[in-house]
């Protein structure tokens, strides 16, 4: 089996989204730090996923441009 970077990618997409959602739901507002850290960090398990699959990167969220 051969060990790359793509492997250890994928085994962090979901910790790494899974931290994303659950800064995002602290609170019940939308607005503040918390949410745009944890908007980022989803966005950053798409990023990731994206290049293991070799597709195009997704748009980022309207919150971060």
């Amino acid at each position: 089996m051969t060990l790359n970077w793509q492997m250890f990618a994928g085994m962090a997409v979901p910790f790494i989204r899974a931290a994303g959602i659950q800064k995002e739901n602290e609170d019940t507002n939308t607005t503040v730090k918390d949410d745009l850290i944890g908007i980022s960090l989803v966005y950053v398990a798409d990023l990731l996923q994206s290049l293991i699959d070799g597709k195009t990167p997704p748009a980022a969220p309207s919150v971060l441009q």
